[in-house]
């Protein structure tokens, strides 16, 4: 596969800064023009400069491969194929990251957490790092969280979740509050 030549047009001023930050930074123009390239446009044909009379063209050498890509443009990943050494591979522990993947490694660790009414709310309303509720008993919540996940999310709810078991993760958040208070004296 060749390189693909891009060429486009972008207003005088445009040309000038452009031309000014390859000499000033000792950048090569295909080098530069593809960092800005990959990093911004997704289709060769679309770029954000209207033609008008006070024009420069630019042309350059676009790579094979784009080195950078940007996460907000990726719609859907999928793992890949490799070969499988059964002696090293657990296939039943890949198929549940697979079906149920946790970066937290939140899997058996269960958080009882003590919640006011406000508490309930928010822990309705709010599901960005959302522990799993495994079960509800009255005020008291539990939930399927890796301690840092459980740090994460119950923090914002100030005096309004009451960490209670484990006992090591209620530790913690006790010295994490404590040092908060120390910014305040």
């Amino acid at each position: 596969m060749n390189d693909k030549k891009i060429r486009f047009t972008v207003p005088n001023f445009v040309n000038e800064i452009t031309f000014r930050d390859i000499e000033n930074f000792d950048i090569k123009i295909n080098s530069f023009f593809n960092r800005l390239f990959t990093s911004s446009y997704t289709n060769v044909d679309k770029y954000p400069f209207k033609k008008s009379s006070g024009n420069k063209k630019i042309q350059f050498n676009l790579n094979k491969e784009y080195s950078v890509f940007n996460l907000s443009r990726i719609s859907k990943v999928t793992p890949i194929k490799f070969r499988k050494n059964k002696r090293y591979l657990d296939l039943d522990y890949i198929d549940k990251i697979n079906k149920n993947f946790d970066p937290f490694l939140s899997y058996g660790n269960i958080v009882k957490v003590r919640l006011t009414d406000q508490g309930k709310n928010w822990f309705k309303r709010i599901s960005h790092y959302k522990p799993t509720l495994i079960k509800i008993e009255g005020d008291i919540y539990y939930c399927e969280s890796s301690d840092r996940k459980a740090i994460i999310y119950f923090s914002r709810f100030y005096n309004e979740a009451e960490i209670l078991e484990p006992l090591s993760l209620r530790k913690k958040i006790k010295a994490l509050l404590e040092d908060t208070l120390l910014n305040y004296d």
